[in-house]
């Protein structure tokens, strides 16, 4: 055998080495495995990215999702199983239309919701073709008119729905009027007219309402 083909088959054998190790739940540190198989750390950054690409092809053939990702804290490579039932691409993009039409978030909540969406749902392979489409339909988005962001007020209403807390409101008309009010919120809901109301302030205060009926 000769010095070429040695190479080569060290380097698969380290390849499936690795592969073996991610699959065991093993965090890939590069400098310390460079030391360990007695190459560059280039080459395990070349390794992993191998590997990398293998179970990207895997996820655009429809096989579970599984991604290779670096953990900061751990200082390291490992494998994440990302989700077992996911969105297709086109469910997904039926999701984020429904999400622009509604205009209901600013701007840039909308795009960090949309961003996040594509992330969760497509492997890397499938995503720029999404971003490209979604990156049309933000381009052209028109946000509501009072521009606030509403995903943590909605969450904190939720909140109170769930477990039937009075909200403090403080709210201006579209007349001008500033309105307080203290209510029992059942459900939440979403139109046009409603967003078009200029909210001057979050939730005042969440107490706690007990049973009253």
């Amino acid at each position: 055998m000769n010095h070429y083909a040695e190479e080569s088959s060290s380097k698969y054998s380290r390849i499936l080495d690795l592969y073996n190790r991610l699959l065991a739940g093993e965090v890939l540190n590069k400098n310390s495995l460079a030391i360990e198989y007695g190459v560059n750390p280039r080459s395990i950054q070349r390794d992993i990215d191998d590997i990398r690409e293998f179970f990207s092809n895997r996820m655009i053939s429809g096989s579970e999702l599984t991604e290779i990702r670096y953990d900061r804290s751990a200082k390291g490579y490992k494998l994440v199983n990302l989700k077992t039932t996911t969105l297709t691409n086109a469910e997904l993009f039926a999701v984020t239309k429904i999400l622009f039409e509604s205009r209901a978030l600013n701007k840039d909540e909308m795009k960090q919701l949309v961003n996040k969406l594509v992330d969760a749902c497509l492997p890397p392979g499938e995503r720029k073709k999404m971003r490209e489409l979604t990156g049309n339909e933000l381009f052209h988005y028109m946000e509501p008119r009072h521009q606030k962001p509403l995903i943590e007020a909605v969450w904190e209403l939720g909140g109170a729905v769930y477990f039937h807390k009075l909200v403090h409101l403080e709210y201006q008309k579209t007349n001008g009027i500033i309105t307080r009010a203290v209510v029992k919120p059942v459900g939440i809901i979403s139109g046009r007219g409603i967003k078009s109301i200029p909210v001057t302030q979050r939730f005042i205060e969440l107490t706690g309402s007990g049973n009253s009926k």
